[in-house]
């Protein structure tokens, strides 16, 4: 999954509370939420405005290669402005930041400000842990699996509509994302003639391998500390749970 884009060293970090840190370890799956139910981001994996009157070059080469003339590019290009939605309803996304160390923003961003949890592994570690490039979906089909970093892109720079899952991972260059570097486990499910799965699919993960290490929040209590440590550390098989360095008031 990460030959193209990664080397597999990167260090990835994914930051969550305690309740849905204990769901994790207790259904032994990452939670994949479908992409058109995002809260924060309603625009996330939409084409820009440009893609509306321009082709990306490798649209274009692409459209060249196989005998298409510009016009009849642009044309199927267009169509893809109606299918935003459709196809977010099709993408499942779990995310992490691609950094080796803590992150205090990250840590007041998704981390309670330290009442939560930090995991920590590597681009391979996460590949390693998912055991595949496909899994078994809600119905019963293959769901294929990437991980890619996103793409930052402003709404007057057209964005490349093949492959068709690459769309998934585009965000709108604002000054709140300048900080991020963002990468993206998707499930694509694209049968197309299927009802509209759920609201999320889980993917069965390998804790011995995702867990590099496990930071709790500095503003854990002692005694809810111990008890999560002993259930990471026993699902682990190893002692990967740390005390998180970042400490808030």
């Amino acid at each position: 999954m990460h030959e193209m884009h990664f080397d597999g060293n990167e260090g990835l970090t994914h930051y969550l509370s305690i309740r849905h840190f204990e769901s994790l370890v207790r259904n032994r799956c990452l939670y994949l939420r479908r992409q058109d139910l995002q809260e924060k981001d309603h625009a996330d994996g939409t084409f820009p405005a440009a893609n509306r009157v321009t082709l990306h070059r490798r649209d274009v080469a692409l459209m060249r290669s196989l005998g298409q003339t510009e016009e009849r590019a642009m044309a199927l290009a267009a169509n893809y402005q109606g299918g935003n939605e459709y196809a977010r309803q099709r993408h499942y996304l779990h995310c992490w930041t691609i950094r080796d160390e803590e992150s205090r923003w990250m840590w007041e961003l998704h981390g309670g400000r330290g009442q939560g949890v930090c995991i920590k592994t590597t681009v391979r570690r996460l590949c390693q842990a998912v055991g595949g490039d496909r899994f078994k979906g809600h119905h019963g089909g293959d769901f294929d699996l990437k991980l890619e970093p996103v793409v930052y892109s402003d709404e007057g720079e057209p964005f490349p509509t093949w492959p068709s899952y690459a769309i998934a991972f585009r965000k709108i260059k604002i000054p709140g994302h300048v900080a991020e570097a963002e990468a993206r486990l998707l499930a694509c499910d694209y049968k197309f003639d299927n009802p509209i799965g759920p609201e999320g699919e889980f993917l069965p993960v390998c804790f011995g391998r995702l867990f590099q290490a496990v930071y709790l929040g500095s503003k854990i209590p002692n005694d809810e500390f111990a008890r999560i440590e002993a259930l990471t550390n026993a699902v682990a098989g190893s002692r990967v749970v740390r005390p998180s360095a970042t400490v808030f008031n």
